[in-house]
């Protein structure tokens, strides 16, 4: 919100881990391209669909980076539906 209020850019960060034992990584900055229709809850809907794409685009450089880090679906299935448990 704060960006759409000030008109200001919006950039998206990755750190790619380049191959090898050294721990180095590869900076990726991207700058954030969504269309700004003058309607705060359109637009935030356009700069997130924005952020996810070039989320998708980094995990599907890179899938084996990808780690999510907070519990995504609070709810697990029962065992005894689960087959082989």
């Amino acid at each position: 919100l704060f960006a759409l209020r000030r008109e200001a850019p919006v950039f998206v960060g990755f750190a790619i881990r380049d191959p090898g034992w050294q721990q180095r990584y590869t900076l990726v900055a991207k700058r954030l391209e969504f269309d700004v229709s003058g309607d705060v809850e359109s637009d935030t809907k356009n700069l997130l669909l924005a952020y996810h794409r070039l989320l998708e685009e980094a995990i599907v450089a890179a899938p084996t980076q990808y780690f999510w880090q907070h519990k995504r679906w609070k709810t697990r299935p029962q065992t005894d539906t689960i087959p082989g448990r």
